[in-house]
């Protein structure tokens, strides 16, 4: 699958499921329980316990989910990630050799961006996507308010979105969104309720098909 294909698959789909936790859980299972709620755009961030030889199990056994891996903070990183499997990466900073050994691995990058300069950096250097993260802090009008003046580009807000105001900032011009323990969330997780976050996943992926 091309980047350029992956890239697109992420934002039909509108939401990644950004999956960070300090201790080990059934990873896959998680993955499978947000599937078969509607969400299948994940990001395990590096720092999870088991995430590469998750990445590399979901990437093998569930080719109809985009998984990625998050908090990609240099070269070394990425070339693990990539080794495992991951379709997608996505950094908390602005690195233009993380998106140097993405591309000639035809894997897209969703690139850390806060700034104005950070965001146009982010897109001169080749992202595929800028997250704009911590999104939440300052709201939607910052997100419009950087784009004004920006050339076309696809932004993945991250930080603060919850089910009362994703639609709002996909309605704003968001090309998909970043959310964290809104949708993984940590009670859930601690109880193994999978079923519980199935629920939730859907309540989230009904909120992108109204908003489509």
């Amino acid at each position: 699958m091309s980047r350029a294909t992956i890239s697109q698959q992420i934002v039909d789909n509108g939401i990644i499921a950004i999956v960070r936790a300090k201790q080990a859980i059934d990873l896959v299972k998680l993955v499978e329980s947000y599937a078969a709620g509607g969400i299948k755009t994940i990001e395990i961030t590096m720092n999870t316990p088991g995430a590469l030889s998750a990445v590399q199990e979901i990437a093998q056994r569930m080719p109809e989910v985009q998984i990625g891996v998050g908090t990609v903070r240099n070269t070394g990183e990425a070339g693990q990630a990539i080794e495992h499997g991951a379709r997608y990466l996505v950094t908390p900073i602005t690195d233009p050799e993380i998106i140097e050994i993405s591309h000639k691995n035809d894997i897209p990058v969703i690139m850390g961006a806060f700034t104005p300069t950070e965001v146009y950096n982010a897109h001169q250097f080749g992202a595929d996507m800028i997250k704009l993260f911590p999104a939440g802090n300052l709201g939607i009008s910052y997100m419009k308010a950087v784009l004004a003046p920006m050339p076309p580009m696809r932004i993945v807000p991250t930080g603060g979105i919850n089910l009362d105001n994703a639609r709002e900032w996909l309605d704003a011009g968001a090309s998909a969104l970043g959310i964290g323990s809104a949708l993984v969330d940590p009670a859930l997780i601690e109880n193994e309720d999978f079923a519980g976050l199935t629920q939730l996943a859907k309540e989230f992926a009904s909120l992108v098909e109204l908003s489509a």
